[in-house]
């Protein structure tokens, strides 16, 4: 079994912060997980800013989407579910699963 490293640079921040700059790349919290990877190789980035209604609510790390989809203890159907889960959603259970919960 592969579990996830305690760190998990991936983040949710409560308090929004700056809206996209024009030619900024971003992701926006709603957006599948599969979305996420897609923009993140067109555009060969290692993170990218989450935005939720034009304001910078966190940041996603490839890294941890790599972490998130990998093996587990859940059938292999569970690879294809967590490609469905929004950037948010995966976040927040990363979170949750690098704290043992």
């Amino acid at each position: 079994m592969i579990t996830l490293s305690p760190m998990i640079r991936s983040n949710i921040n409560p308090q929004p912060k700056h809206t996209p700059s024009k030619n900024e790349i971003y992701i926006n919290s709603e957006d599948l997980v599969l979305k996420c990877l897609e923009v993140m190789i067109q555009h060969k980035q290692f993170k990218l800013p989450i935005y939720t209604e034009k304001r910078c609510t966190g940041e996603v790390h490839l890294g941890d989407l790599i972490n998130f989809l990998g093996p587990d203890q859940a059938p292999i159907d569970n690879f294809v579910h967590k490609l469905n889960f929004t950037v948010e959603s995966a976040i927040v259970r990363m979170i949750k699963m690098s704290q043992g919960y």
